[in-house]
């Protein structure tokens, strides 16, 4: 638990752009409320892998989410199961689920139809709440802990170096 601390923190006090480290947040939100391995996932583990985000941030966050999914997971099912029942929406979903990317996706799964509606409505919102909250961290909070008599103190000692010459530290 305390690595996984360290590790958000090296994240959040590293030179990543607040872009870079919300993108990753927003990675690791989808695969982590996202039920089973699917289509979906591939596509997500190459778009984290190609586009520019912190790895370390979004392997960190994924399993944690994760947990967040088992907690929410019966609302989600409850969700889905509205959805798939909507009269409305039932030719949209029949032609979606009679493509293979429809099939690979398992969108006939409640939990699967559900986390997907929930995923493309909070994506932009949460990418612009963690980026506000990683620069808000930063100028707010990083600043006040530099300024402790116990942080310069710990930068003078040669722990401090070493840990500095093995990556960590900005």
């Amino acid at each position: 638990m305390l690595k996984m601390f360290a590790k958000i923190l090296r994240a959040l006090n590293g030179d990543s752009r607040p872009a870079e480290l919300a993108l990753a947040a927003v990675f690791a939100w989808w695969m982590g409320m996202t039920p089973g391995f699917t289509l979906s996932h591939l596509v997500l583990l190459a778009l984290v892998l190609v586009l520019r985000c912190n790895l370390s941030l979004f392997l960190v966050l994924w399993p944690v989410i994760k947990i967040l999914y088992l907690l929410v997971a019966p609302g989600l099912e409850w969700l889905g199961l509205w959805l798939l029942s909507q009269p409305a929406l039932h030719g949209f979903w029949e032609a979606w689920y009679n493509t293979w990317p429809g099939r690979w996706m398992a969108i006939n799964d409640p939990r699967q139809t559900a986390a997907l509606a929930m995923n493309l409505m909070l994506s932009v919102p949460l990418f612009f709440l963690a980026n506000w909250l990683i620069v808000r961290y930063r100028n707010v909070v990083l600043r006040h802990v530099q300024k402790w008599r116990v942080s310069q103190w710990f930068k003078a000692t040669r722990l401090w170096r070493i840990y500095e010459t093995l990556g960590g530290g900005s």
